[in-house]
């Protein structure tokens, strides 16, 4: 994933981890359990003007134009039900908001949501792909069903298959 984001934009790469890893930024977790809601944790530190990715997500084409968008969270809708809202990707800039919400009682985040993803939804946003439409696609809803990719940014994973479990080549000459 580093590589992708080296090749098609000249931003950082940050990563929230307990690990040491060279030639990344890295923040350690504040949290003392490791589950999807750790992911709330981006929201936790004033890291700048943030495009967030699952590691499930591969770079296919120059991104940084979705460093243009201004509103205060763009998040993606579901492939599957364009009602409601994913959080492969995300973009925004500090929301300590979201952060403090949930640290102050997450028991009862846990209780009222099913996951973070669904916490997240309950806060005002946008939808990266109206704004940014061919640009960010899930690869069973888009790439498997034969949808036009040639706008293609950023391809991300959901379930299964993960990138590594397929035989699939995006790259294609930088924009």
């Amino acid at each position: 994933m580093r590589d992708g984001v080296k090749k098609y934009s000249d931003c950082d790469f940050v990563c929230f981890t307990d690990e040491k890893l060279e030639g990344i930024w890295t923040y350690p977790f504040k949290l003392r359990y490791r589950n999807y809601w750790t992911c709330l944790e981006v929201f936790s530190s004033d890291i700048g003007n943030v495009l967030f990715v699952g590691l499930d997500t591969i770079f296919c084409g120059s991104f940084t134009n979705l460093f243009d968008y201004r509103g205060s969270l763009g998040m993606l809708r579901d492939p599957y039900n364009r009602d409601k809202s994913v959080n492969g990707v995300l973009r925004f800039p500090y929301r300590p908001d979201i952060w403090e919400k949930y640290s102050v009682n997450p028991e009862k985040w846990h209780n009222s949501y099913k996951n973070e993803m669904q916490y997240i939804a309950g806060f005002k946003h946008d939808f990266l792909c109206d704004k940014y439409p061919g640009q960010i696609l899930s690869y069973k809803r888009h790439v498997l069903t034969g949808e036009d990719t040639s706008d293609a940014r950023i391809v991300y994973f959901h379930g299964k298959p993960k990138p590594e479990d397929v035989d699939w080549n995006p790259l294609k000459p930088s924009s």
